[in-house]
């Protein structure tokens, strides 16, 4: 085997001298490198020309041709068979999820996007394009899901269902597990599917109002396709790779996004009937929210910097959950999410000549579709006194 100096055209000048392998270095023609090689002769390209050369075939910005030669010896002789281990080039796909947090208390943004971080299932199916037949399942199905900047071990999907998707996780890098290429090549067309039952969701949601959205990473992100222009359901994204041929590339991202339920409560103090209400007194609450409304250790009664609405302003708790309230006042709680329980205590001193209504100041619920309210009635302390008391008649004081 050897690398020969020259042009292509001079072909013949190298049929009677032995050699199996040419490799012409000036880059004549379109190609930027040629080799002829025999049956029984290998070589790769980092074996017969520098490794940034090699490397190069790693760019798919790149565009090689490949030009071959071989020579008539007559007969059987002249025939020349050839296989390829260049494979088409992978396309991209990704798969993500939003979760749309414009009603949700802005105390509470940041544990929901947490708790949902990667609750999320998809089904993926596939057709050839142009194919009258119907969507099937992809067999041996991986992928790689990325939290933050790491990345999981391959997972595998069952029965085509892509799980750990969440509003801080995504799939990509989507692989057969078998032969290890990639999944998803030019000429195919996709139904991806959110799944809305048994994906183990901390919150619910308005499915009604999924949307979702295909756009091209190579492209500064343009819209392929949306739910806004499509007559499909609005939770199956359904889009195709074109078929353009084995050498061009997609890298196609698929995102959907999702709305969570919320309720409100609002909390008023009252003062007993019948009575005088201390004047211009503040009472102390705090208020506090267990997430997933269920009792285990997931999440618990925690405190929130939650807004609420006074009168019509927009105030906070600070971020122990505690507020005040005056005689008459009422505050709202929105943007809590539905099924998620809140306590709300207040704060009756020790030494205090009043008492609540409501048994050991606290009031417990789960947020629903309705909006709740709750009422403190607080009343002056009063006492039976188990006495007789004798009035003797006639008698002055003194």
């Amino acid at each position: 085997d050897q690398v020969v100096s020259g042009n292509s055209n001079d072909v013949s000048n190298y049929q009677n001298k032995g050699l199996d392998n040419y490799v012409w270095s000036d880059g004549s023609a379109t190609q930027e490198r040629s080799t002829v090689a025999t049956s029984n002769s290998e070589k790769t390209f980092s074996q017969l020309v520098n490794d940034d050369f090699a490397k190069s075939f790693k760019d798919s910005s790149q565009t090689h041709t490949l030009v071959m030669f071989y020579m008539e010896r007559g007969m059987y002789d002249s025939n020349m068979k050839v296989e390829f281990t260049i494979n088409p080039l992978p396309s991209g796909l990704s798969l993500s999820k939003s979760l749309d947090v414009t009603d949700v208390n802005d105390g509470l943004v940041s544990a929901v996007q947490e708790a949902e971080d990667d609750s999320f299932s998809f089904k993926i199916q596939t057709k050839e394009s142009g194919s009258e037949g119907s969507f099937e399942n992809v067999d041996n199905l991986g992928y790689t899901l990325t939290k933050g900047n790491k990345d999981s071990e391959l997972q595998t999907a069952q029965d085509s269902v892509i799980s750990g998707v969440g509003a801080k996780s995504y799939a990509h890098s989507f692989i057969n597990t078998i032969s290890e290429d990639n999944a998803f090549t030019s000429g195919t067309s996709f139904e991806i599917t959110e799944l809305t039952e048994n994906t183990g969701t901390v919150f619910e949601y308005d499915y009604n109002n999924t949307t979702w959205t295909v756009y091209d990473k190579d492209a500064n992100n343009s819209i392929i396709a949306s739910s806004a222009n499509s007559d499909m359901n609005n939770l199956v994204a359904k889009f195709d790779f074109p078929d353009t041929g084995d050498f061009i590339k997609y890298d196609y991202g698929v995102n959907f996004t999702n709305k969570p339920k919320v309720g409100s409560v609002s909390v008023t103090k009252q003062w007993e009937n019948g009575e005088t209400a201390p004047a211009d007194g503040e009472y102390s609450f705090k208020i506090l929210v267990d997430l997933d409304g269920e009792e285990n250790d997931d999440y618990n009664y925690l405190p929130y910097e939650l807004d609420y609405t006074l009168a019509g302003d927009t105030k906070s708790t600070d971020a122990d959950g505690n507020f005040t309230l005056k005689i008459g006042d009422t505050v709202t709680f929105a943007g809590i999410p539905v099924g998620a329980s809140y306590k709300i205590v207040e704060s009756i001193p020790e030494n205090a000549n009043y008492t609540s209504d409501q048994m050991d100041n606290t009031v417990t619920d789960t947020i629903n579709n309705s909006a709740a309210s709750v009422t403190f009635t607080n009343s002056f302390n009063t006492k039976e006194l188990d006495k007789v008391i004798y009035i003797e008649a006639g008698r002055e004081d003194g």
